[in-house]
């Protein structure tokens, strides 16, 4: 084998072995994100139950509880990184009926890196539940940050649920929705929860 092929072929094993570790670390946080999930929802629910449907107390109750690891201040997916979330002009976090629709608010920055010519648009969801729209539809020449405003639609089962992003190279909306799962069809890790809707019955 030649010098040239046998270094590209340790590059290759380099980059298949960085790829995978970047796979167990995604997979091992996301383990230890729906762990602390479960563990908050129990801690929750019992202090939340003392409030009775006391909407406003239950929201404060929300703010002031310890989300730090989990919910992002800024996070980032490929060229664009999301940050300052508002959820019913709320910060981040937001309790709301089964079904009920949430207003978002959040600032969209496309880094230098992005390609001149491509269309990128961002994909936003709730894990476990699959994407629901798409914002920041910007061509990779327009770099910079812009506020963007969408929507999104509460389940009608209670519970704690993460809002998560993919940023997607595609032009049409419908087409960008598909790229919320990956070529493996996993969804979007832990590292872009951007937010939470906790719904009560």
């Amino acid at each position: 084998m030649k010098k040239s092929s046998r270094t590209w072929a340790s590059l290759l094993v380099a980059v298949s072995f960085c790829a995978s570790g970047i796979q167990a670390h995604a997979k091992e946080l996301d383990e230890k994100v729906k762990e602390f999930i479960d563990q908050t929802a129990e801690t929750l629910k019992n202090g939340i139950e003392k409030l009775g449907d006391d909407f406003a107390k239950i929201q404060d109750h929300l703010e002031k509880y310890p989300w730090k690891g989990l919910i992002q201040d800024r996070a980032t997916s490929g060229p664009e990184t999301l940050s300052h979330l508002k959820l019913n002009h709320r910060d981040k976090v937001v309790v709301v009926r089964p079904g009920e629709v949430v207003q978002g608010q959040v600032v969209c920055s496309l880094s230098e890196d992005a390609s001149l010519l491509n269309v990128y648009r961002v994909v936003i969801g709730l894990q476990d539940q699959g994407p629901q729209t798409t914002i920041g539809t910007t061509v990779g020449a327009l770099k910079g940050s812009s506020i963007e405003e969408f929507s999104l639609t509460a389940p009608t089962k209670p519970g704690i649920y993460q809002i998560r992003f993919r940023t997607a190279n595609n032009f049409l909306e419908g087409k960008a929705l598909d790229h919320w799962f990956d070529e493996k069809g996993n969804e979007p890790d832990a590292s872009t929860t951007i937010g939470i809707i906790y719904v009560k019955s």
